[in-house]
């Protein structure tokens, strides 16, 4: 039985090698054509990448090299701040600063009061707040929360909310990891 398998081996051996040798090129043209299609999609994708290589190359990304530290700001440059983003937008309505109220569906004509300098506070590395005490037309108080942030150096006002309407809030401040964060009114 041995020696006939192994006849029917050395019968086949012929044809395995004409399989195998057509498998690779038989000219050096017929191999320098079959190197081309194998490198050249290599290569566009070695150039494709390397751009994206480069920009993701940093010596620390949680330490940029040329990030600048934001500004630190006082209670009195705050104050500053709100009380001429105040002005330039109360000069066209003879002193009068119109806050849109979303919750009664109606604007606000205000004039400052006062500045709470106890009320100044960071919210994050670049982001302020302050309480400022204002009065309507009929002499209600209305608490308005100023929301600044650092940019170029320059505090730029970025919001206001009415806080609170004759002592009442609407909603309530709670420090965490030494920033504030604004939190809902709990019923009682």
């Amino acid at each position: 039985m041995r020696s006939l398998a192994g006849s029917k081996e050395l019968l086949t051996l012929p044809l395995r090698l004409e399989l195998v040798k057509n498998r690779f090129p038989s000219s050096e043209k017929e191999s320098s054509q079959m190197k081309r299609r194998l490198y050249f999609p290599l290569v566009l994708l070695v150039m494709a990448l390397f751009p994206v290589s480069a920009t993701l190359a940093q010596e620390h990304p949680e330490h940029p090299k040329n990030a600048e530290k934001a500004k630190e700001f006082s209670a009195t440059d705050l104050e500053n701040a709100i009380k001429a983003d105040i002005a330039e937008k109360s000069k066209d309505t003879n002193g009068v600063f119109k806050l849109k109220d979303p919750e009664l569906k109606k604007t606000w004509d205000l004039t400052l009061d006062r500045v709470h300098k106890d009320r100044l506070s960071k919210l994050s590395a670049d982001t302020y707040f302050a309480c400022v005490d204002m009065k309507d037309r009929e002499g209600k108080t209305v608490d308005v929360d100023f929301f600044l942030k650092s940019k170029d150096g320059k505090l730029e006002m970025t919001d206001t909310t009415v806080h609170k309407v004759e002592g009442k809030p609407r909603y309530n401040w709670k420090e965490e990891d030494g920033f504030w964060k604004r939190v809902p009114v709990r019923s009682e």
